[in-house]
């Protein structure tokens, strides 16, 4: 059977091709290393994008944040937070001193912080300004020498603004200690003042209130049956 020239050239072509693609599928054999396989298609969901990505992409992997632990939080001392500053003449606070300038009403000068301020002796009505049914000037003297032992300049006194008290006149009121002794207390039991009884909501009231009773029994200073004659002295 005679083979026409064209079905040899076909045949030809077909072969050299067949021989061009076996030669393609033994590249990758002949460029891998000698004796290591070569990569198998993907197979995780990872390798497939991996695979699949669109080029000049980066396919970013999430990284792992740390969870601080108490190791490794830096610690610090906390900030050092400044008591506040004590008010001057704040109520309910005890504070030390020592008197100057002593009136005859009782009213005196301390020192607080470093300022002069004037303070009337709480729960007390001052002689010259007690009411009782007979004159009381003539004890005058006695008020002034007792006033003058508990409320000298060179001795140490203690006072107190009471909460429940308040300033008259812009002058602050305190209970005032002189030696241990409370010196309102100490006067009206002497009979050389009153005491005020709009000062009932004060925390000492019940205190000076119970030393005037034992004036009043025991008669003493404007108790007393003396009689003053004369004008009271200025």
């Amino acid at each position: 059977m005679a083979i026409l020239p064209g079905a040899m050239r076909m045949a030809h072509r077909g072969a050299t091709i067949a021989i061009a693609m076996a030669g393609l599928a033994l590249i990758p054999l002949a460029c891998s290393p000698a004796g290591e396989p070569v990569a198998a298609p993907p197979r995780t969901a990872l390798d497939a994008r991996l695979a699949t990505r669109v080029p000049g992409r980066l396919l970013m992997l999430p990284t792992a944040t740390r969870v601080p632990t108490p190791e490794s939080v830096p610690t610090e001392p906390p900030p050092r937070i400044a008591p506040p500053a004590t008010p001057v003449l704040a109520r309910g606070v005890t504070r030390a001193g020592r008197p100057s300038a002593v009136d005859r009403t009782g009213r005196f000068t301390v020192e607080v912080d470093g300022s002069p301020r004037d303070i009337d002796l709480a729960m007390v009505i001052p002689l010259e300004r007690v009411r009782v049914s007979v004159p009381v000037y003539c004890f005058m003297p006695d008020w002034t020498n007792s006033l003058g032992k508990l409320m000298s300049p060179d001795t140490d006194i203690v006072f107190e603004i009471d909460p429940a008290l308040e300033a008259r006149s812009g002058i602050a009121r305190a209970y005032v200690w002189s030696g241990g002794v409370l010196v309102g207390e100490a006067l009206v039991r002497a009979g050389l003042a009153q005491v005020e009884t709009r000062d009932s909501g004060g925390r000492l009231y019940r205190a000076h209130r119970d030393a005037e009773r034992m004036a009043r029994n025991d008669g003493a200073g404007v108790w007393s049956n003396l009689i003053c004659t004369g004008r009271l002295p200025r």
